[in-house]
């Protein structure tokens, strides 16, 4: 084998060599928030914030602030997924306010949604983008059960409120005001489905708030053509 065959060997040995590296030093530990698009006029919005490549965590604690001038924090709930309610701490009555959570049992390996963070929309909200902005606290982190530091990213979102351009009543957005979205409604009512931040802007055909049977009603009788307009 001559000296240049050695050479290009030796170089493809070392690239391979690298590559365990390289993948591992795109499996940091990410927390990002979710971007959550809806119809100027919406009441109330539910973002998400999820964690991926998790390595295993027991406890993890960062800051999350919002755009308080038109933003009203609701409340917050856990999926269960990764840590459980019992498992998870927060003081909402701050902006920024720190989002904890912490098991002495054995590391949490799950991957997906971690917590939903629920606002109310001002009614005097004009149409922009309000950033849910997550950042360090100096007592926070993410540690492992052996109590050795998890290396992550923090991704922020928003809520991006927009022109109000959907039909209204016409909530599952095929062009139509008509049964189906009157039975998707009541179904929402009743407890049977979920719908989305927009879904529920599209079903709040009375403008009172909230999403009910008078909404799943006065769609049917648009339907059916015995009133013409919401």
């Amino acid at each position: 084998m001559n000296k240049k065959l050695i050479s290009i060997f030796l170089m493809v040995a070392m690239i391979i060599s690298c590559l365990p590296f390289a993948v591992s030093a795109d499996k940091t530990m990410e927390i990002k928030a979710d971007t959550v698009e809806v119809p100027v006029g919406t009441n109330e919005v539910s973002v998400a914030i999820s964690i991926a490549n998790n390595p295993g965590i027991a406890t993890i604690g960062f800051q999350v602030a919002y755009d308080s001038q038109y933003l009203t924090f609701k409340e917050w709930t856990t999926s269960g997924k990764i840590f459980s309610a019992s498992e998870t701490d927060t003081n909402t009555a701050k902006n920024p306010f720190l989002l904890s959570s912490y098991t002495g049992s054995a590391n949490k390996t799950a991957n997906g949604e971690y917590v939903t963070l629920t606002f109310e929309l001002k009614p005097n909200c004009p149409i922009g983008k309000y950033d849910i902005e997550l950042s360090e606290y100096i007592l926070g982190g993410a540690y492992n059960i052996d109590e050795q530091e998890v290396e992550y990213t923090l991704v922020n979102g928003a809520i991006i409120v927009k022109e109000n351009t959907a039909l209204l009543g016409d909530v599952n957005d095929d062009g139509e005001v008509d049964e189906l979205d009157s039975a998707i409604v009541a179904r929402y009512s009743a407890g049977l489905a979920d719908l989305t931040s927009k879904q529920q802007a599209v079903a709040d055909v009375n403008n009172d708030s909230e999403v009910d049977e008078l909404d799943s009603a006065l769609i049917s009788r648009y339907s059916a053509g015995l009133i013409s307009h919401f």
